[in-house]
């Protein structure tokens, strides 16, 4: 491998630190932010391995690239015909794998990469680069369209429609079919499949999947004289919750505790609370185009679903306005519950001192079938790669039963794979419930991959300032739902 665990941090801007402070992957803007700004694509803390930046200054973007302004999404060139694969000579062979993943979250591949990878295929060094998250879509559009193709790109579901729709991916089914003995595509998680699937061509491979789950604070809980529900929520209501909410709750000003932070103004979060009561956002599941992407926020059921939450914080106030409180709320113990939780989380939740504190619940419950998400993150090869064999390798080796077992050690994902359960339980420390993770992931299986679309990141900006305002007190929940729905559907119209 020609990166060093040194080089790595020193690249990264974050040095030492990274050692002790984990900073969450996917993790929401303070939750209290304007907006908040999950994913389980993290937001990154580190500059590109090409242009190292000061500590504390904005990463810059390599030479060759010009970096599209964040939400951007420029219009990429034709794919040139697929590069040939470089011939195995057993000479060293660099590849390039870019992504936009905080420290924490770089730390679990990086450990991967320098000892399992780096091991398996001697004759193969990877060259990182790191984007923010903020200009990555835009970035590697502007990178691909000057003929600039990186080997390997990290992908959400939510960000692979910007790519595929411009035919820039390779179809990684023949390389699928060619290796699947050993690959077995059967075991992977159904919807983690279809999540990748863009009319019949596998263009992206996920190793990471995370269900909605709820985290809480044990000593909180204790200090409020309030129980953890029954079954940890099972079938808690959101009229359960509510209520528990509002017990959880107390103090005044920098000192107060609120119930719960604000669950993340972004369509893959809301989509699980806004559906709980029958209504539909998306007429799809799975990737589609911007033409396909007609959204329905205005109707009574979603309505009545965002009205719940805008009352937790504009008439109950157990969960803080927008900027009312800086940071996470939840590692700050200021909040008794985590609402936008998944195990892209662990990895630092693991390192906070009060972790045995932390437990686990069962999302709410409205009049719908229980509702997860996925939160897939996994892998592309641009089809202008130049080392297409072995950035195959690097994602086959990754996706692989062996390379996701070793996720789970470094307390990263959920399974995957059908078959890793058993192997992922023996890996939890003992304040993680599995069976939760597995209800959840069950849920989301059942529903299928959730819908994405193009300009995800336009519209997520155009959710998160209207879910403010009706945050803020600034809007109704009717006029901010249709405000919401007017504008996403002008933007899927528009070139």
């Amino acid at each position: 491998m020609s990166l060093s665990r040194r080089a790595f941090l020193k690249t990264a801007g974050v040095g030492a630190a990274l050692l002790t402070v984990l900073v969450a992957c996917d993790q929401a803007a303070a939750p209290t932010a304007a907006p908040a700004k999950p994913t389980d694509a993290p937001r990154p803390a580190a500059a590109p391995t090409t242009a190292p930046a000061s500590s504390g200054a904005a990463p810059a973007a390599a030479a060759t690239t010009a970096p599209a302004s964040s939400g951007a999404a420029p219009a990429a060139t034709s794919a040139p015909a697929a590069a040939k694969p470089a011939a195995s000579s057993g000479a060293k062979t660099t590849i390039t794998f870019t992504h936009y993943l905080d420290p924490a979250a770089a730390k679990v591949y990086e450990s991967i990469l320098q000892t399992d990878f780096a091991q398996k295929f001697p004759n193969t060094d990877v060259k990182i680069d790191i984007s923010p998250e903020a200009d990555y879509i835009g970035k590697m559009l502007t990178q691909i369209g000057g003929g600039n193709y990186p080997d390997v790109m990290m992908v959400t579901d939510r960000y692979m429609p910007d790519f595929a729709a411009r035919d820039v991916l390779l179809d990684m089914n023949p390389n699928i079919k060619r290796d699947d003995a050993q690959f077995d595509v059967k075991d992977l998680n159904d919807d983690l499949v279809a999540a990748g699937d863009w009319s019949g061509k596998q263009v992206a491979i996920y190793d990471y999947t995370g269900p909605w789950v709820l985290y809480y604070n044990k000593r909180l809980f204790q200090a409020a004289n309030v129980e953890v529900p029954k079954d940890s929520g099972l079938n808690q209501t959101y009229d359960d919750f509510t209520a528990m909410l509002k017990k959880l709750t107390s103090g005044d000003g920098e000192k107060k505790v609120f119930g719960a932070e604000a669950l993340a103004a972004q369509f893959h979060w809301q989509m699980c609370l806004l559906e709980s009561y029958g209504g539909k956002l998306l007429d799809y599941r799975g990737p589609g185009t911007a033409d396909k992407a007609n959204f329905h926020f205005t109707t009574p059921e979603i309505k009545k679903a965002m009205q719940i939450q805008t009352d937790w914080v504009v008439k109950d106030k157990s969960v803080p306005a927008p900027g009312q409180v800086q940071g996470d709320a939840f590692v700050a113990q200021r909040a008794a519950i985590k609402m936008s939780g998944g195990r892209y989380l662990i990895p630092q939740y693991s390192q906070l001192p009060w972790a045995e504190d932390i437990g686990m619940m069962h999302v709410p419950l409205g009049t719908a079938k229980r509702g997860s998400r996925n939160g897939p993150r996994g892998l592309m090869i641009p089809k202008g790669s130049k080392n297409q064999d072995q950035a195959w390798d690097f994602v086959k080796f990754i996706t692989s039963k062996d390379g996701m077992q070793l996720l789970f050690k470094l307390n990263y994902s959920t399974p995957a794979r059908k078959s890793l359960w058993d192997a992922f339980a023996k890996t939890l420390p003992k304040w993680e419930d599995v069976e939760i993770y597995r209800t959840s992931q069950k849920a989301m299986s059942e529903l299928g991959p959730g819908p994405t679309y193009p300009k995800w990141a336009a519209a997520n900006k155009t959710i998160g300032d209207n879910f403010s305002a009706m945050w803020l007190g600034q809007a109704s929940v009717d006029d901010g739902m249709k405000k919401i729905e007017t504008d996403l559907n002008a933007l899927m119209k528009a070139p």
